[in-house]
This record gives structure tokens, C-alpha cells and sequence, in this order.
């Protein structure tokens, strides 16, 4: 696809994507665990709410919040607004309209890039920071200060003066920032605007990219197992075999993911540079749920050693889990790579 094809993909899927979020969050289809006014919510950083202003920790000195969103409308209603997008471009160009398998293929094409646009609008624009501060026990900056942890998911206008990134580095003291995002949302707005302002105070920016696959690698391999394991619970007697292969190729990736997060926890938050770090770190992904919470959670197991219990409970809280039955962007395969970490690949 090119350029100008691109773009007018990213412009019809974000101006539609706008408009289906209004409806997917007003009061006859609201979004789980969010009050049926959100979508009006102006789509600028706001000054903290007297209460934000009371928290302890950095999180004090920013308007950062904690609100966060999983809406299971979002993929559904993308399929209708990327039809209606490309029947209304079609429409504009005078063109005829795709057949068969070019017809699906471009289809999918909108669906993917309407529905991404749909995501950035729900937790970017629409200022759902998922945000939260964590003190790593034992840990000090090059100054000797305690050392915080920092996670969100992007954040609107990370450059400018008052948002919630650029209070993060001007008013909390991060230094550090790790980017976990590899998904198809548009964030090069996003991401220049944070590294950036790291920048300016001569701190370090991270954002590995190009096949970082270690949690997608690791989810599927986590599913083949279940699945398989579920057959053979259910009488399947030739699955039995299949799910131990499949535990063990599981647990492999599952140690290769380890393996890969421990090189990004020490080299870009505990060691940046080979040294002790600058200022405080911060650790964020798309919406601050698995990736992020992944690292958090290794962290607050191993270097604070809180328990599983506590650990978990923060997890659930940041993908928006409320029960079973409403269980938000909740992974089990994430929380049972938190708990048998090897913390020994965390050289302190």
C-alpha cells in the first residue's frame, strides 16, 4: 500500500472511528465499567482532581490518572464502520467497488486500521492514562533517591507543557523510558513527542522494534497447550501426549520470554547505560495492560518481593478485570510468566 493510500486509510479510519466511539460508549451500548458521559470527555491533558493531587509518590506531581478502558464492542462495530468507510470512498472517487477476494482484502485492510484507530481514541485521546507508580525496594538512582517505577500506556501530547508524559520527566524526575508497543496503532506522533522531551533533559528513550514477538510467541504457544490439555481432560485419549509436548514447548517460550524481558529491564530501567539510572523509569506499552504489566509485575515480585497475591491483584486491576464473567484484557499465560520469572536473571 502506498503512501497516499495509507494515508487516507489512517484519515477515513481515524475521522469514523471518532463518531462509532461516541456511540460505542454513550448509554445504550457503554463500555464495561465506564460512566455513560466518557465519551464526552474532552480529549486534552486535565489538571489533577483534588484527589489525584493528595496521592503520595510521583504520581502527586503530575495530572496522570488511572483510568483505564476494555470495550468488547470495538472489534465487532469495526467491521461495520470499515465497511461504511470504503462504501463512502468508493462513493467519493467514483469508482466501482471491489469483488471477491480483492473486495475481502481490503476489507480486512480498513477493518484492522479502523479498529486500531477506535483503540488510540478509547485510551489516548480519550485520556486514559492506566497510570501508576511503584517504589523498587532497595533500588536508588545515581543520587542516591529512591528509585520509582513508573507505568502507563501513551498518553495524549506527551510534548507538551502539563500533559501527563511531559509532567513525568519536568515535574516527577523520570530520566528513562522503556517502550514496549509493537502493535499497528498509529504512535509516531506519540513516540517522537516522548523521545523528545526525554531528550531535552538528556535522559534515554527505548522502543524496540521489528520482530520483538517474545509475548505474541509466547501466547501462542501457551493456547496450543491449553487447548490440547482441555481436549484430553474432556476424554480425548490421543491428546494426552500432544498437551505434555505442547507444556513443554510452552514453558521454552516461555523461558524465552524471560530471557528477553530480563535484557530490557537491565539495560533500559535498572542499568541504563551500564549505570545506575539518571533519574526515575518508566515502563509503558500501548494501554499499559500486558506488556506492561508483565515487566511491573516481574519486578515488584523479584526486586520487592511481593507476594503472588498482590501482584496479581495489580495485574487484574490494570487490564480491567471486574470478575470472571466480565474479566476485561485479562491473560492468564501473563500472569503465570510473573510467577515463575527466574528472578537469578535480574543481576543487581
Amino acid at each position: 500500500m502506498g503512501d497516499a493510500r495509507r494515508s487516507d486509510l489512517r484519515f477515513w479510519g481515524g475521522a469514523f472511528a471518532l463518531v462509532v466511539l461516541v456511540g460505542c460508549a454513550g448509554p445504550s451500548q457503554r463500555l464495561p465499567s465506564q460512566p455513560a458521559q466518557a465519551a464526552a470527555r474532552p480529549a486534552v491533558a486535565r489538571a489533577p482532581s483534588p484527589a489525584e493531587q493528595r496521592r503520595p509518590g510521583l504520581l502527586g506531581r503530575t495530572p496522570c490518572n488511572d483510568r483505564r478502558v476494555w470495550s468488547t464492542t470495538a472489534w465487532p462495530l469495526s467491521k461495520i464502520a470499515a465497511r461504511d468507510v470504503l462504501h463512502h470512498a468508493h462513493q467519493a472517487s467514483g469508482g466501482s467497488a471491489p469483488t471477491g477476494a480483492a473486495a475481502e482484502k481490503a476489507a480486512r485492510a480498513a477493518r484492522g486500521a479502523v479498529f486500531w484507530w477506535m483503540i488510540r481514541a478509547m485510551t489516548v485521546e480519550g485520556n486514559r492514562h492506566n497510570a501508576a507508580a511503584l517504589r523498587l525496594q532497595g533500588l536508588t538512582t545515581a543520587s542516591g533517591a529512591p528509585l520509582w517505577l513508573v507505568r502507563s500506556g501513551y498518553t495524549l501530547a506527551p510534548d507538551r507543557p502539563g500533559s501527563c508524559f511531559h509532567a513525568l520527566v519536568h515535574r516527577a524526575g523520570v530520566r528513562h523510558v522503556l517502550n514496549l508497543y509493537d502493535g499497528e496503532m498509529y504512535n509516531a506522533d506519540l513516540e517522537a513527542g516522548e523521545s523528545k522531551v526525554v531528550a531535552s533533559v538528556g535522559g534515554t528513550y527505548a522502543h524496540p522494534k521489528g520482530g520483538d514477538t517474545w509475548r505474541v510467541d509466547m501466547r501462542r504457544a501457551w493456547k496450543a497447550w491449553r487447548k490440547a490439555a482441555a481436549a484430553a481432560q474432556a476424554g480425548d485419549t490421543g491428546a494426552a501426549a500432544k498437551a505434555a509436548q505442547l507444556r513443554t514447548a510452552y514453558e521454552r517460550s516461555r523461558l524465552t520470554a524471560a530471557q528477553r524481558v530480563a535484557g530490557l529491564i537491565q539495560t533500559h530501567l535498572l542499568r541504563p547505560g551500564g549505570a545506575a539510572p539518571a533519574g526515575h523509569v518508566h515502563v509503558h506499552c500501548g494501554g499499559g495492560m500486558h506488556r506492561t504489566g508483565m515487566v511491573v509485575g516481574v519486578l515488584d515480585r523479584c526486586v520487592n518481593r511481593a507476594p503472588m497475591s498482590k501482584v496479581s491483584a495489580d495485574y487484574k486491576r490494570h487490564v480491567a478485570w471486574e470478575s470472571d464473567t466480565r474479566p476485561g484484557g485479562f491473560e492468564a499465560q501473563n500472569l503465570d510468566f510473573i510467577a515463575h520469572f527466574p528472578c537469578a536473571l535480574l543481576k543487581r
